[in-house]
């Protein structure tokens, strides 16, 4: 009986009607809930037959509204998260709010892993759409200066390139030349110091880090700095946790080639460069 009083829909007022349970609608309704399911499709197929050419929710089909109407109506939804071919549109201030509730929440490892295999093998929804110019800048600006976590920093390193790079390679040749035992590979993501991977660390007490600047990836069109500016600025942050530091830049390191012979001559410059640093006393 559950299924049947749960489909039965009186009219208004209609449990007022005197002796109710004997009136012709409630013994039409109790007929239609005794119907079988095959039935039942046929009197819904009647039903969607017998409205067909009813205007009801298409008043405005082949409505041609004016500009400032549309400009009205637009204005008017502003900022009410509502639908437009597929996305939605909220204000500033509400995708503030919400992404102010969002921080420092975590999903648990088990929801994680679920998301992860629901999506696995499914291309990404950015697959096949084309950035502009403007929007890619917007976004770098947007993520520039913002420190990353240990291991947002570890896991960026692993996915987007092998580790050591080849002017990392050179420079570990030409320091385990100069200065033997005296500094250690962290490129990996091994240290890292507020968002900032050294590409190698003092071993031996002294407070020192060395980095390999790449031409291209510390240049003013990444960064949007001099390169002066660029290195001192990655000076002063490591200069914050106590730790000198000293940058050599990939085209110094070019004349290293594996399995070319190079004279001391050569590599008397780059050599000092490293000797001057390794004289201070850095603790």
């Amino acid at each position: 009986m559950n299924n049947l009083i749960s489909i039965v829909i009186p009219t208004k007022n209609f449990w007022e009607t005197e002796n109710w349970w004997e009136t012709e609608e409630w013994q039409e309704r109790l007929k239609l809930t005794l119907l079988s399911p095959t039935q039942r499709s046929e009197v819904r197929k009647k039903i969607g037959l017998s409205k067909l050419g009813n205007t009801y929710g298409r008043a405005l089909k082949g409505r041609k509204l004016s500009e400032e109407h549309r400009r009205n109506i637009s204005l008017a939804k502003a900022g009410h998260g509502l639908g437009v071919n597929g996305k939605y549109i909220r204000s500033k201030e509400i995708r503030k709010k919400i992404s102010e509730s969002l921080k420092g929440r975590h999903q648990p490892e088990e929801t994680k892993q679920k998301i992860g295999l629901a999506l696995k093998g499914k291309p990404t929804w950015t697959k096949g759409i084309h950035l502009s110019e403007e929007h890619r800048r917007k976004i770098g600006d947007s993520h520039r200066g913002v420190p990353l976590s240990a291991n947002h920093m570890k896991a960026m390193l692993l996915a987007t390139r092998k580790r050591p790079t080849l002017p990392e390679q050179r420079l570990e040749a030409l320091l385990k030349y100069c200065c033997p035992d005296q500094y250690k590979y962290t490129g990996d993501g091994s240290v890292i110091f507020s968002g900032i991977s050294p590409d190698f660390i003092n071993c031996n007490g002294q407070k020192k880090v060395i980095e390999v600047f790449g031409d291209y990836w510390h240049s003013k069109l990444v960064t949007g700095r001099e390169p002066q500016e660029e290195m001192q600025n990655r000076k002063d942050k490591f200069a914050a946790f106590g730790f000198d530091c000293l940058i050599i830049w990939e085209k110094e390191l070019r004349i290293i080639i594996w399995g070319k012979e190079i004279s001391k001559e050569e590599l008397v410059p780059l050599v000092n460069k490293i000797l001057t640093f390794e004289s201070k006393i850095i603790c």
